[in-house]
């Protein structure tokens, strides 16, 4: 799994693992984790393997299962100064920039990105080239 794509906190596979027990660890309904793990064979978890397990906020801060706080893992990976957010496919990058009063470029930063993969078939204005 390239972890880059998880939205979310990663879980290592230890022996005795199941997915059920994973979304019970981390209060994450079973169906977020399946969707979030398409190609993991459920009856053959192996032991090393990574999981994606989704973490979500809801606008206004409101706690829904899912969203993780710093020291609720045995492994926490996120920065106390910051949250895991997961879209819901309805809000733009624009509305989520000023809900959370952040900057494009700061936003690159935080999420370690250096570029974007646009989705096929997007059409776009650009300036002519000089």
């Amino acid at each position: 799994m390239d972890t880059r794509y998880c939205n979310g906190q990663i879980h290592v596979v230890k022996q005795g693992d199941s997915l059920y027990q994973i979304s019970r660890m981390y209060h994450v309904p079973l169906a977020l984790i399946l969707r979030a793990n398409p190609y993991v064979d459920v009856y053959n978890l192996q032991i090393g393997q990574e999981i994606c397990v989704p973490i979500m906020e809801m606008p206004g801060g409101g706690m829904v299962p899912g969203e993780m706080r710093p020291g609720d893992m045995e492994n926490d990976r996120i920065p106390n100064d910051r949250i895991l957010y997961m879209t819901d496919g309805e809000i733009t990058l624009g509305e989520l920039l000023k809900e959370y009063d952040i900057d494009w470029e700061d936003f690159m930063k935080m999420n370690d990105l250096s570029q974007i993969l646009l989705a096929k078939d997007v059409v776009l204005y650009l300036p002519k080239k000089v």
